[in-house]
């Protein structure tokens, strides 16, 4: 099961590239909540893992992954402002 420090760490690192990589968020999230679920119809699970267990290595992946990509550099995005074409 994921405890909440788990989680803490995971929502941090997230939220540490939500300016600079915030498609990597969406994904990652993605992929953490698809894994709560016991089955899912479309990308069937190749592994007999109860889903508490699949759900705790997404989270510890997803936080892996976030801290790798908290390394690379990126172009900062101004979330707050409205986007313009001009």
């Amino acid at each position: 099961m994921v405890s909440s420090e788990e989680l803490k760490q995971m929502i941090s690192c997230l939220e540490e590239i939500s300016t600079s990589h915030p498609y990597l968020v969406v994904v990652l999230m993605h992929d953490v909540t698809r894994n709560l679920y016991p089955n899912d119809p479309h990308l069937p699970f190749k592994d007999n893992l109860h889903s508490l267990i699949r759900s705790k290595e997404a989270v510890l992946r997803a936080t892996e992954i976030a801290r790798s990509f908290a390394k690379i550099s990126s172009y900062e995005a101004e979330l707050s402002k409205p986007y313009s074409r001009t």
